[in-house]
């Protein structure tokens, strides 16, 4: 029913799966911290939910940050300078 190939290029799904990804991490994120901040809940809970805000913090939104402008960005404006200077280069 779904079957597209992946590599497909008028596949926009594919192509953009990976901001949609990265907005509903997001999204989800925030959503949580508001509801952890704003809204009360049992003194059971708050540990748990502490532990569910921290993985949020430290992993989902951490890795989210650095991948689009960390060293995946840093990474990729090196190689495009190491490609521009060997285009300079005399053959």
């Amino acid at each position: 029913m779904f079957e597209v190939a992946p590599t497909d290029p008028s596949n926009s799904i594919a192509k953009n799966f990976i901001y949609q990804f990265a907005w509903f991490w997001s999204i989800s994120s925030v959503v949580y911290f508001f509801s952890v901040t704003f809204f009360s809940m049992p003194e059971g809970a708050r540990d748990f939910a502490n532990i569910i805000l921290g993985f949020l913090l430290g992993t989902a939104v951490a890795t989210i940050i650095s991948f689009f402008y960390g060293s995946s960005k840093s990474s990729k404006d090196k190689t495009e300078a190491m490609m521009k200077a060997d285009d300079v280069k005399p053959t």
